[in-house]
This record gives structure tokens, C-alpha cells and sequence, in this order.
């Protein structure tokens, strides 16, 4: 009962070899062993794509099976079949076949094809590679993405910094702006004393814009420090001082967020400090209430984006320098891609092909005989319809010539008969072992010199 059902698997999995599994099984056992590992590597090579596609859908979709089982078991059942193709490929030529060089006809020789490392083995070997390179980091961040939750929270408050320095770095120039405009319209209209009492009163909103430049200042300076930490080794994915400069760059932008808060409602609350500027004046309040809300909005967009993304490819790259075990996950979906690949070559020079031949040819042949013959008589009955149409046609002249002649109608209908009588049709062959039609058949009507061809041409005529 145990080797019925060894047997039944065995032979399960030897149908995902891409082999033919009725040559299977009048195969030795280590053969069956063989195609059998090979069908089960291919097993785990669809797991795998499914895992794969699924996992990643799934994150790039709001977390929806609905989407990503189907997407999954779409993708892993093409890269399979892809792999059973390749598999194929790889089998030997079991039949005759023949190709051109150069008006040469050359018969393939299977000698030719028992060497591993070709040009067209190594390009296969690379796709399937890379591929199998591509699904493997879906499967490193299934099962080791929490490994890289520190490295991925730093890298997100460190874009967020970034981000948001930059569009800042844009406001602080508005802001500059705006108060050297107010400052160069004011100077116009107020006297000396009329400008240090209105210097006084907006010295909390002039003081604010120093402060914004300064900080966008020591933000780059701060940026510039940790981009120095960013070649650290591999696999190390703790550095304590640019932590400290990543959680600085944050308290320095936390700073910046609460002080615009607190800004904009001075700016709402500040008075005209003197009524011959009062045009001005609210210009200049309305242009620094749009910019500091600007940044304000720019602060919530940006926390808002980054909530919204998972950062999948950061995961992968902080995985792939952090983490070695996602290296060893790599190197194992690769093993699993390639090992079918150099086994399904390995059993090529086994028996298997052998036996396989002779099935196959007799397979051609039986079939070939069988079109041959039915050829033969379609073409038989063809011929014979139109000669009964001929000799119905004719014979409506013969009977004319009967009252006239008999004996001549005698003549006429007994050549007529002998033109047209049932002729066996034979399938004519141009090569020697139809129908692979690798040995072209000798042309016995070619003359080896125009003296051959003379004399054949005199001699007939005497």
C-alpha cells in the first residue's frame, strides 16, 4: 500500500517535469526519482511565485484579497509555465532533424549538445536568475520586515525632514521677501522715530523670519552631517551618532512646526502699529499669513503622503543591506530556480532519451505511413472521378462515330479504355528516410559530363 502510493505521488510530480509521463513510467526508478525531484523543485517554484505576488499585492492594494489571490495565482501559474517551456528546451533532440548554413544541409549531431555552458544555456540561466532575484525580495519582506522597522522609521522621519527643509527653504525666502518690500515702502512714509516705534512693534514677527532662516541654515548643515554616515557597512544597521543627528534634525523641525502654529496667530493678533501704513501693512500681514499657512498645509500634506506609503522597494533595499538572512532567502529561491535546470540536463545523458527516441519515431512513422496511404487513395479517387467524367463526355462523340464506323468506334473506345483505366498512385520521396528528410535522395537523371549526356542523346536516336 506504502509503494502504491509512493508511486502515485512519484508520478504526480513527474508531470510538472515537463517530461512524457507514460515514457515515464516504463522508466528505471532512479529516473522517475530524478524527474520526480524535478517536478517537485517546480511545485515549490509556483508556492513561491504565488507567496510572492500575493504578499506584494496585497501591500500595494490596501491589504485586498479579493486582488491579490487572483493576481497571484495568475502570475505564478505564467512564470510556471515559462519554467516548464525552459525545462523542455533543455531536453535533446530525440528526432532527426536538419538545418541550413550557407546552402549546406547539416544534420544535427547530438554530441553537439552535451555541453552545459553555451551562449544560449547562459542567457536562460540569467533570466531565470534574475527572476528568480525579483520574486524572492516579495518573500524577504513576508518574513523579515520587522527586522528593518528602526532603519525604516529613521529613514522616514529623515525624508520627512528633508521634504519638508526644502519647501520651507522656499516660505523663509517669501517671508524675506515680503518684509524687505514693507520695510523699502515704509521708509517712504515714516520719519526716523515713526520707524524705530514701528521696528518695536514688529519685533516679534521680524525676530520669527531671522529665527525661520537660521534654522533652514543649521537643517542643511545637519543634512550634509548624516548624508556623511550613509556608506556604513554591510549588514550594520545601527549608527548611533547618526541617530542623534536624525532625532536632532526632527526636534529642530518640531520646533519649526510649533512656532509656526504660534506665529500665525501673532500675525492675526498684531495691530497697525501706525496709521499712515496702514495700506501697507495689511499687504504685508496678509502675505506673511498666506506663507506661514502654506507651510502650515505643507506640514499636514506631508504627513498625510508619508502615512499613505508602506515604503516597499526601502524595505527591500534596507533588507538586502541590513539583514543577511534575506541574502540566504535570495540564494535559496535562486537554488530552487537554477538546481531543476542543471539536473533536468544531468538526466539527458541517461537511457531515458534513448527509449524515448525509439517511441517517438515509431510514433512518426505510423503516423506517416497512415497519411501516405490515405494520400494515396484520396488522390486515387480523385483521378478516377474525373477520368469517369472524361469517358462519359467522350463517349456521347463515340456513339456518333459507332454509326458511321463501327470498327473505327472499336478502336477509338478500346484506347480510350487503356488511357483511362485505374492507376495505382505511389507517394513519391525526394529523401532517403521520409519524413525526417535529412538524406536527400540521389538524382540518377543528373549527367556526370555533357560527353555522358550526348551520348545518351545519339545513342537513343539510332
Amino acid at each position: 500500500m506504502k509503494n502504491s502510493l509512493a508511486e502515485d505521488i512519484r508520478l504526480k510530480l513527474t508531470t510538472f517535469s515537463g517530461e512524457d509521463g507514460y515514457i515515464l513510467k516504463n522508466s528505471p526508478n532512479n529516473l522517475k526519482v530524478s524527474f520526480a525531484v524535478i517536478g517537485f523543485f517546480v511545485m515549490l517554484i509556483f508556492i513561491g511565485c504565488f507567496t510572492s505576488a500575493t504578499t506584494f499585492t496585497y501591500s500595494l492594494f490596501d491589504e485586498n484579497p479579493l486582488i491579490s489571490i487572483p493576481f497571484g495565482i495568475l502570475w505564478a501559474t505564467i512564470i510556471t509555465i515559462i519554467y516548464l517551456l525552459l525545462l523542455y528546451t533543455i531536453s535533446p533532440p530525440t528526432l532527426p532533424n536538419k538545418y541550413k548554413v550557407k546552402d549546406r544541409i547539416i544534420i544535427t549531431d547530438e554530441s553537439n549538445h552535451n555541453r552545459f555552458f553555451t551562449a544560449s544555456m547562459l542567457l536562460r540561466l540569467g533570466f531565470m536568475t534574475l527572476l528568480a532575484i525579483i520574486i524572492a525580495q516579495p518573500i524577504n519582506v513576508y518574513f523579515l520586515s520587522k527586522t528593518v522597522d528602526p532603519s525604516l522609521e529613521k529613514f522616514i522621519q529623515l525624508q520627512k525632514a528633508n521634504m519638508a527643509i526644502v519647501a520651507d527653504s522656499l516660505f523663509v525666502k517669501d517671508e524675506l521677501k515680503a518684509k524687505e518690500d514693507f520695510e523699502k515702502v515704509i521708509r517712504l512714509k515714516l520719519n526716523t522715530q515713526e520707524l524705530n516705534l514701528v521696528s518695536s512693534r514688529l519685533n516679534n514677527l521680524n525676530s520669527k523670519i531671522n529665527l525661520d532662516r537660521e534654522f533652514i541654515d543649521k537643517s542643511y548643515s545637519l543634512l550634509d552631517s548624516i548624508r556623511k554616515y550613509d556608506s556604513k557597512p554591510l549588514f550594520v544597521s545601527i549608527n548611533t551618532k547618526q541617530d542623534s543627528l536624525v532625532r536632532e534634525l526632527n526636534n529642530l523641525l518640531h520646533i519649526e512646526v510649533q512656532s509656526d502654529l504660534s506665529y500665525q496667530s501673532d500675525i492675526r493678533s498684531t495691530t497697525i502699529p501706525n496709521s499712515k501704513i496702514e495700506e501697507e501693512f495689511t499687504i504685508f500681514i496678509k502675505q506673511l499669513d498666506k506663507i506661514i499657512s502654506n507651510k502650515i498645509n505643507n506640514y499636514d500634506n506631508l504627513e498625510v503622503l508619508l502615512s499613505k506609503s508602506n515604503f516597499y522597494i526601502q524595505r527591500i533595499k534596507l533588507l538586502l543591506y541590513e539583514n543577511i538572512s534575506s541574502w540566504f532567502i535570495t540564494c535559496l529561491v535562486i537554488i530552487i530556480f537554477l538546481y531543476p535546470i542543471q539536473l533536468k540536463f544531468w538526466v539527458r545523458n541517461k537511457r531515458f532519451y534513448v527509449k524515448k527516441r525509439e517511441i517517438e519515431e515509431k510514433i512518426v512513422l505510423e503516423a506517416y505511413e497512415s497519411f501516405r496511404i490515405e494520400y494515396s487513395q484520396i488522390l486515387e479517387n480523385k483521378i478516377d472521378m474525373v477520368n469517369d467524367k472524361v469517358f462519359k463526355a467522350l463517349m456521347v462523340d463515340l456513339s456518333k462515330i459507332k454509326e458511321l464506323n463501327k470498327q473505327r468506334y472499336d478502336i477509338l473506345l478500346k484506347e480510350i479504355k487503356e488511357e483511362l483505366k485505374f492507376e495505382k498512385i505511389e507517394f513519391y520521396e525526394n529523401c532517403e528516410n521520409p519524413p525526417f528528410r535529412t538524406i536527400k535522395r540521389s538524382d540518377t537523371t543528373r549527367f556526370s559530363s555533357e560527353k555522358e549526356f550526348l551520348d545518351l542523346l545519339y545513342n537513343s536516336t539510332k
